[in-house]
């Protein structure tokens, strides 16, 4: 807010309320708080003309508009029909990004704490054309080691990932992502039958892919919702694993996806 900066630093005095600053020597920028206060207002109570502002805030009516063309040119407000002010398009850039950098902390914090409880690798990957796309990776010492990165490109007919990312879909993308070309084979197990893997994607809530991508590999998925992207949480481990021990995977799977609530997006998990 380059503009709002108009008045010189002045030393806080004893009039002021800012928990001692005065007692400090610690400098203010008034025209700063000034318009702060403007902003904090249309936050707390919606979209409000000048002349409500100006009550609202205590500032007289030629401060508050010069304060509110300001706020406008910067983007942090914005007029509207009928003279209202709301929030405007630089508020909601860094809101944006600061529920990004939110999302990718509590995913890498998920992953790492799902293969610390389970002793299996945890992974997260979103839709990206007609792949999933690997975006956060939490491998496990104590399980298999399968050639997986960050940034890594997967089917979705191989993998669970991709089937529950596919699960998310409507009808008709579904279809067009699994027909407009021949699914590939990667083992012996991958199906490669469209209609086949239609049934599959009807059938349980968690995806399964076992020695479908790699020999030796299996896994189980979940959805994540609330992301920009079709995304999906999953455990991945031996193929050789005992059911009941597969049972406690899938549980430890769920228990975690429906633990998540502050994810990005308009949508809750």
């Amino acid at each position: 807010m380059r503009d709002l900066i108009l008045e010189t630093e002045t030393p806080a005095t004893a009039g002021d309320d800012a928990d001692g600053l005065a007692g400090r020597g610690l400098t203010l920028i008034q025209s700063l708080q000034r318009g702060l206060r403007l902003v904090e207002a249309v936050v707390e109570q919606g979209p409000m003309t000048a002349r409500t502002l100006s009550k609202a805030t205590g500032l007289g009516m030629p401060t508050t508009y010069h304060l509110l063309r300001t706020l406008v040119y910067e983007g942090y407000l914005e007029r509207r029909a009928g003279g209202f002010y709301a929030l405007g398009p630089q508020f909601h850039s860094t809101a944006e990004l600061e529920r990004q950098a939110r999302t990718v902390r509590v995913l890498r914090e998920t992953t790492s704490q799902l293969r610390d409880l389970t002793n299996a690798t945890a992974a997260v990957a979103e839709l990206d054309g007609r792949d999933v796309l690997l975006t956060h990776l939490s491998p496990s010492p104590k399980g298999p080691a399968p050639d997986l990165w960050v940034g890594m490109r997967l089917p979705m007919h191989a993998t669970a990932l991709g089937k529950a990312v596919l699960r998310q879909l409507d009808p008709a993308r579904r279809d067009e992502l699994l027909t407009a070309e021949p699914l590939a084979r990667y083992t012996a197990r991958t199906i490669a039958d469209p209609l086949q893997l239609m049934r599959e994607l009807a059938g349980s809530p968690i995806a399964h892919s076992r020695d479908q991508y790699l020999y030796g590999i299996s896994c189980i998925a979940v959805p994540l919702r609330g992301l920009r992207s079709p995304s999906a949480l999953s455990l991945c481990f031996h193929s050789g694993l005992t059911p009941r021990r597969r049972l406690r995977l899938e549980r430890a799977l769920v228990e975690t996806v429906e633990d998540l609530t502050c994810l990005s997006g308009p949508e809750a998990v």
